[in-house]
């Protein structure tokens, strides 16, 4: 006779209130029930998004003509001190800074992986090369005949 008071009914329609709620009556995309579900839409997202925004990465003929320059006190300037933003390490004198085409430079060990995964600059997201000239290394042309002469 207990289990038809008040008191039972009341219980009986919290338990289904809450099992509206629970995991197992969840739909796909509804809510995130625990960090690994988390972690798995996120890293989903950023395979998703990263194949189709990201920058292409850099032609090894643009790697290999960046400017490069040897660490001197100049370099350095007054306070005689400089960093790579990349790995955060002081530039010492003597060690070569590769420059892009924006004046941004970085340890060549820093920025050549950086590069070869991307064809921006990490810090100002400048490409470092222009459309038609990575197009043209990426197809392997010499770019003779690319464009006809005017005449």
């Amino acid at each position: 006779a207990g289990e038809s008071g008040p008191q039972f009914g009341l219980a009986r329609s919290l338990q289904e209130i809450l099992n509206h709620f629970s995991p197992a009556n969840a739909m796909m995309g509804d809510a995130v029930y625990s960090q690994e579900a988390l972690d798995r839409i996120v890293t989903q997202l950023m395979e998703t998004t990263s194949q189709s925004n990201a920058a292409p990465r850099a032609s090894n003929e643009a790697i290999t003509n960046l400017d490069r320059k040897t660490v001197d006190k100049g370099f350095l300037g007054p306070e005689g001190k400089a960093e790579c933003s990349i790995c955060i390490d002081a530039m010492k004198e003597g060690e070569v800074a590769t420059y892009l085409p924006c004046k941004h430079w970085f340890h060549d060990e820093c920025i050549v992986p950086w590069l070869k995964q991307h064809n921006t600059c990490p810090v100002c997201r400048t490409p470092i090369e222009k459309n038609q000239q990575r197009q043209e290394n990426n197809r392997g042309e010499s770019g003779s005949g690319a464009a006809g002469a005017p005449g």
